[in-house]
């Protein structure tokens, strides 16, 4: 799974813009709600 969790966070960095960073923030959040919910606090 930490390799999964890195592969999103660097998606969000590697965003070409703020808007869709946010995006991909939002999607990643709702991705590890259930599974890993102190990482979507």
């Amino acid at each position: 799974m930490q390799k999964e969790v890195a592969a999103d966070i660097r998606m969000i960095f590697n965003a070409p813009n703020r808007e869709q960073a946010e995006a991909y923030l939002v999607e990643i959040v709702k991705k590890y709600e259930k599974i890993a919910p102190k990482l979507a606090d």
